[in-house]
């Protein structure tokens, strides 16, 4: 008898979305017992978990200069953060700092990290996308910015170099050709403040006198305060407290930020806010170091023109401590737009920064292809998977991808327009007493 065989073989590449890596930039001092810290000093190094970190690393963190009462108090907390955001399942890009006088020798004090952090060679480094991938930079277990008062005039200045420095390299600044742009334009810088900082009115203070400056780079950053007690789920080598919460280490605001932040992608896209009842809370957290409530959280989110918004990590009841901030560092008025608009929200800035860091893989991918209709179709395909799961994730509500023609030889010019969802800040709900309910319906 006859017989037809027909087969069937797949050959395609599959295009769908897979989630971004979530990596984290912690810039940090050896562990207490690293076997070869040369090989680690300034050379980020991408892990992704625990065992992996110590055997580089170490499995203590550095025991910083000062008394022997007061040596646990004085540990390495980049080191801390490390480890603890790599046993929540986030990856991190951790760099052993140099000192500023040796470059091949790792920082062992504050004040050799804090002055390394505060060259711009240290951060240039990251700018380059094809090397480094991190959606988050931070300062690791140290303040980023700071106020000195001079004793004599009472004038206060703002020493802010690192976190300028941090927002340059989030950002992103084209030059005239093209070629030599500066920054990532694909990531944020999460700035801190001191420790000792607690007062709302000091720290609003701070955040405006130092980053007012910042302009468009705002929009690339966010801040978080106050800092937090801890109970860490990674042992650090170390059992004594740091503050006044027994067993508890006191870390930055961007860290608690990091820790809800690690079990909101668990469940949720990346586009979602990390914060609110739902998504704000932390695993980890104690509590804040300062108690701040819902008039001091309304305090460091103001919108008055020319302001800059905290986040604020606070207690709301009955849902106890949360990160309840969606800001990043925008200006209120920038570019005479007053009120908010999207770059004002860091759930949209993470959502921008998916769509870049994909649109540069993709691009990156077809580079070399013969310039035709073909080579648009096959780019516009490995970008749209991540478009219609973010139309379908309720990240945006539409999106369109547009061709632009040029005469340039050997260049493709696109745009990618889409129509952001913002989480939501305000409720405006009115009671009303009445004799008799009216049949209505409700506004869409």
């Amino acid at each position: 008898m006859a017989s037809v065989i027909i087969r069937e073989k797949d050959y395609t590449e599959s295009t769908a979305y897979e989630p971004t890596d979530s990596i984290v930039y912690v810039p940090g001092m050896p562990g207490e017992d690293c076997e070869d810290a040369s090989a680690l000093v300034n050379n980020p190094i991408l892990y992704s978990n625990v065992e992996d970190f110590e055997k580089a690393v170490g499995s203590k963190p550095k025991i910083l200069e000062g008394s022997e009462e007061e040596q646990v108090l004085q540990c390495d907390k980049s080191y801390v953060i490390a480890k603890q955001l790599l046993g929540l399942g986030m990856k991190v890009l951790y760099e052993v700092v140099s000192t500023v006088d040796d470059l091949t020798v790792a920082a062992t004090t504050r004040d050799e990290l804090i002055n390394r952090l505060s060259d711009e060679t240290h951060w240039a480094k990251l700018y380059d996308r094809a090397l480094y991938n991190p959606r988050f930079l931070t300062s690791g277990g140290y303040e980023s910015i700071w106020a000195v008062e001079n004793a004599e005039t009472g004038e206060t200045t703002y020493i802010n170099a690192i976190a300028q420095l941090m927002l340059q390299c989030a950002s992103f600044t084209a030059a005239e050709d093209g070629i030599n742009h500066r920054g990532r334009g694909d990531c944020v810088a999460l700035i801190d403040h001191a420790i000792t900082l607690t007062d709302v009115d000091d720290i609003a203070t701070l955040i405006n006198g130092a980053l007012g400056s910042a302009g468009a780079l705002g929009t690339f950053g966010s801040a978080f305060t106050p800092w937090c007690s801890h109970s860490l789920t990674v042992s650090t080598g170390y059992t004594s407290p740091d503050d006044s919460v027994a067993g508890t280490w006191a870390l930055p605001g961007s860290f608690t930020y990091l820790v809800a932040y690690a079990a909101s992608v668990s469940n949720n896209p990346t586009w979602y806010a990390a914060a609110g009842v739902t998504r704000g809370a932390a695993t980890t957290l104690v509590k804040p170091l300062v108690e701040f409530g819902e008039r001091a959280a309304a305090s460091l989110q103001s919108r008055e023109d020319g302001f800059i918004a905290v986040n604020p990590i606070c207690k709301i009841v009955p849902y106890g401590y949360r990160v309840y901030g969606n800001r990043t560092l925008r200006q209120n008025g920038l570019n005479n737009k007053s009120n908010l608009v999207a770059t004002s929200f860091l759930n949209i800035r993470n959502l921008v920064s998916d769509i870049k860091k994909t649109s540069f893989a993709a691009c990156r991918r077809m580079a070399f292809e013969q310039n035709t209709d073909v080579l648009w179709s096959n780019l516009k395909a490995q970008i749209v998977p991540l478009l219609d799961r973010m139309q379908t994730g309720n990240g945006i509500e539409g999106y369109k991808i547009l061709r632009v023609p040029t005469n340039e030889k050997a260049k493709v010019i696109g745009k990618i327009r889409i129509i952001p969802i913002e989480a939501v800040e305000d409720f405006d709900i009115t009671i009303e007493l009445v004799d008799s309910l009216e049949i209505e319906t409700e506004s869409e």
